[in-house]
C-alpha cells in the first residue's frame, strides 16, 4: 500500500522537498549530469533556494559573484516606472543594459540612471553591492545567501529569476566578462574559472553547475534523502556515495517520480521508482500518468533495519 506523501516529522537540512505544503504530493524531477572533470550539471524542481543555501553556502565562502538577474522585489522600489521608449532610451544612454519587470501585464523599467551610490537595493537590505553596466551585480559570495533570504521572505512570484555565478576571483577584461555574460544564457556549460553557477525561479526550479563533484553528490543526495522522506513521513539518513553515484549513473537524461504513483512501503523498506526522459529539461513533459510501460525505470529504496540505500536499473 502506498501512504499519501505527508511532510516529516521535522525539517532536516540537506533533505529537499521539505517545504513542499504537508500533505501534497509531490514530485521528483531531476536531472544530473557529468560533462568534465570539473563541470557537472543538476537541474531540479519544487526545490527552494533556502533548501539549497546550507548546501552551497560553504563554496560560496571566499568567492565574488556577478548576479545576471535579480528578483525585481530586492531593488530599491522607488525607481520603477511605466516602460516607454523614451525612458529606456535615457537609461541606454548611461547604462549597457536595463532591467524590467511585468507588473500585472504593464511593463515597468527600473530607471537605474538615476539611482545614487548605495541605494541600489530595498531599505533593510544590509548587503554591498556594486552596479556594473546597468543590469548587473557585484557581490560577496557569502553575501548572495542572504539575498537569497530575502527573496524568499517576501514570497516570490513565480515570474521571478535569481541568477549569478560566483568566482575564486572575477573575471578581470572585457572579454571575460562578455564570456561569462554568454555564457550565462543558458548554462550549456561551465563558465570558465567559476566555482557554481546558479539559476533559481520563483515557482521552484533550479539549475545549477558546479565546479565541485563532491557538492554535485550532495545535492543528489539531498534530492534523493527529501523525496524519499516525504513520501515516507519519516526520516532518513543521506544516501552514501555510492548511493548517489549509481542515481548520477542514471539520472543524465532526467528522471521523473510521483509520490502517490511509484512511492510503496513494505514496512521496512521504502522505494519508488522513476521513468528517464521525463523531464522539463529533456525535452519531454513530465508524466502525468502510467501511460506505458518504459523499457528501462529506475529504483531506489532504502532499509529501515539495514540503514542501507540502494539504486538499480
Amino acid at each position: 500500500m502506498t501512504p499519501v506523501a505527508v511532510a516529516p516529522p521535522l525539517s532536516v537540512p540537506g533533505a529537499f522537498f521539505q517545504r513542499t505544503p504537508s500533505g501534497q504530493p509531490v514530485r521528483l524531477e531531476v536531472l544530473a549530469q557529468v560533462r568534465g572533470p570539473q563541470e557537472f550539471h543538476f537541474c531540479i524542481s519544487g526545490v527552494t533556494f533556502a533548501e539549497f543555501a546550507p548546501l552551497i553556502g560553504p563554496e560560496l565562502v571566499s568567492t565574488e559573484a556577478l548576479i545576471f538577474k535579480i528578483p525585481p522585489s530586492l531593488l530599491n522600489p522607488n525607481y520603477w516606472e511605466p516602460h516607454t521608449p523614451e525612458a529606456e532610451r535615457a537609461v541606454r544612454e548611461k547604462m549597457t543594459g536595463i532591467i524590467t519587470r511585468d507588473d500585472g501585464g504593464t511593463m515597468m523599467l527600473w530607471r537605474s540612471d538615476a539611482i545614487a551610490p548605495g541605494r541600489h537595493l530595498r531599505d533593510g537590505l544590509d548587503v554591498p553591492v556594486e552596479f556594473l553596466l546597468g543590469y548587473l551585480f557585484k557581490v560577496r559570495g557569502s553575501d548572495l545567501l542572504k539575498l537569497g533570504e530575502a527573496w524568499e521572505a517576501q514570497g516570490p512570484d513565480p515570474k521571478d529569476r535569481f541568477e549569478w555565478i560566483a568566482f575564486r576571483a572575477l573575471p578581470s577584461t572585457d572579454e571575460a566578462i562578455d564570456t561569462a555574460i554568454r555564457l550565462h544564457d543558458d548554462l550549456s556549460v561551465r563558465v570558465p574559472g567559476s566555482v557554481m553557477a546558479f539559476m533559481g525561479t520563483g515557482d521552484r526550479q533550479v539549475r545549477m553547475v558546479p565546479a565541485n563533484r563532491a557538492l554535485f553528490r550532495r545535492c543528489v543526495g539531498a534530492a534523493l534523502r527529501g523525496y524519499m522522506m516525504r513520501c515516507s513521513g519519516r526520516v532518513v539518513p543521506t544516501p552514501n556515495e555510492k548511493t548517489c553515484d549509481d542515481f548520477i549513473a542514471r539520472a543524465g537524461h532526467g528522471l521523473t517520480s510521483l509520490s502517490e504513483r511509484d512511492f510503496v512501503s513494505k514496512g521496512t523498506t521504502y522505494e519508488f521508482t522513476a521513468r528517464p526522459g521525463r523531464t522539463p529539461w529533456s525535452g519531454h513533459p513530465p508524466a502525468e500518468s502510467p501511460d506505458g510501460e518504459d523499457d528501462l525505470r529506475v529504483l531506489a529504496y532504502y532499509d529501515r533495519v539495514s540503514g542501507i540505500w540502494a539504486v538499480a536499473s
